[in-house]
């Protein structure tokens, strides 16, 4: 979980390399294919090198796509990163319905959080669907 947070950190002020290599450690601690690991990480690394922040992203997808039928929220943040808001947000809609979890939490649960959603906090989907999960109920919108 530190990993992953750390990961989370470095990525979200643009430090993707210190951002793979805490990922991949978290990663390795937790997955049992370590030559899978090493893979999916080495591509990040050699997509970031080559492309930068969109390279590291579009390999995100890439990746996101061996799971057609998992990881609806990844797939939000991914779509966020790589410019296309009606994309995030209908993957974010899919999401709400299957209950993802990571842990003993909601992938949702990290709406009222994560750095991706920073700019949509007055778009009317991106409401709509805080208030069907019912978060306004907890913290009303801010009026405009």
């Amino acid at each position: 979980v530190a990993y992953n947070g750390i990961g989370r950190a470095f990525a979200a002020v643009g430090d993707y390399t210190n951002a793979i290599a805490s990922l991949e450690a978290g990663a390795l601690l937790t997955e049992r294919d370590e030559v899978k690991v090493r893979q999916r990480y080495q591509r990040l690394r050699q997509a970031c090198a080559e492309r930068g922040a969109r390279g590291y992203w579009e390999q995100e997808w890439s990746l996101s796509e061996l799971k057609p039928g998992q990881s609806f929220y990844r797939k939000a943040i991914i779509q966020m990163h790589l410019g296309d808001t009606n994309a995030a947000l209908n993957w974010l809609e899919k999401s709400f319905p299957t209950g993802e979890r990571v842990g003993s939490r909601t992938e949702l649960t990290a709406l009222l959080f994560d750095e991706s959603w920073d700019g949509l906090h007055d778009h009317p989907r991106f409401k709509a669907l805080l208030e069907k999960i019912g978060f306004t109920k907890v913290m009303p919108l801010r009026p405009k």
